[in-house]
């Protein structure tokens, strides 16, 4: 490896742990909060427990409870594995920029990764955005390996590390078609097909275990989680701006969206067929918050 990415490495460490230690044991958000609860209850109650419920995805409450049940001091560990990831997501971007541009553009990306603000601040605080960007950053990692040189085992690989991104947040299938399209490009000859159906079987063959376990706990099939209704409302709330506002009680309007529906599932489906219906009367207004948000 060369020296200068193991000094960029080596910084962008630094500036995670002074972060770590500016942080301490501050919260930001109730999302902190939510994202423990889950994690204490997946790590006390076992993967069935009706506590964890199904409002969040799984990967990084997973993480969490094998934090409780191997440290002592868990939420420490938890930190120090998040400055870890948030690091070694540094690295894949090294590598994709050198061998697309060269040494100096690997360089400049891993700079401009390690001193990012979000990066660094999500890198100390307990939510699942630090491990997104690294199943994210592995994802393309991957493609871009697939793009030098298409086979089905690494093929494969894009669909595991694409599964895990999901079960870490939903929201990076969005991608999904993006990366289909590329992996049929890329590949030349008949197994194109192939290839892309692997990523597909994959894809689902790792989160099937999840939706099993959900449906098992709940009644209903739920793929992933319930907290798509929710995320499709912020930003496409009556009078949005495309922006999250502070001073809006998302909740309360979704409960209201969903007539104080009490079965999670339930009131996921009404508030997503809500604002659907929102954005199948107003596309060119869904379009533009969007591109804003």
């Amino acid at each position: 490896m060369p020296r200068p990415i193991v000094f960029v490495l080596g910084i962008s460490l630094i500036v995670r742990i002074i972060a770590f230690y500016i942080v301490d044991d501050r919260t930001f958000s109730s999302d902190e909060t939510h994202w423990l609860k889950m994690g204490f209850h997946i790590a006390e109650g076992g993967l069935l427990s009706e506590k964890a419920g199904t409002f969040r995805p799984p990967l990084y409450p997973l993480l969490i409870a094998w934090c409780y049940g191997n440290f002592d001091d868990p939420i420490v560990f938890l930190r120090l594995i998040q400055i870890v990831l948030s690091t070694a997501t540094c690295w894949f971007l090294y590598g994709i920029a050198k061998e697309l541009y060269g040494l100096t553009a690997g360089i400049l990306a891993g700079i401009i990764f390690s001193f990012y603000p979000l990066c660094v601040f999500f890198s100390a605080v307990l939510m699942a955005e630090t491990l997104l960007l690294f199943c994210t950053g592995l994802v393309y990692w991957c493609l871009h390996r697939y793009c030098l040189f298409p086979n089905f085992i690494r093929a494969i690989s894009i669909g595991m590390c694409l599964a895990f991104g999901a079960l870490c947040k939903p929201v990076v299938l969005v991608w999904l078609p993006g990366l289909l399209a590329v992996i049929y490009c890329k590949c030349e000859n008949r197994s194109r097909l192939l290839h892309v159906f692997s990523v597909l079987i994959t894809l689902c063959v790792i989160i099937l275990p999840w939706t099993v376990r959900n449906t098992y706990v709940t009644g209903h099939v739920v793929p992933i989680s319930t907290n798509t209704g929710i995320n499709f409302l912020v930003g496409n709330e009556p009078g949005s701006t495309g922006y999250y506002r502070d001073g809006i009680d998302y909740w309360a309007m979704a409960n209201e969206i969903a007539d104080y529906e009490n079965d999670p599932v339930l009131r996921d489906k009404r508030v997503i067929r809500a604002v659907s219906k929102e954005i199948w009367q107003q596309p060119l207004w869904f379009f533009r918050m969007g591109v804003l948000k």
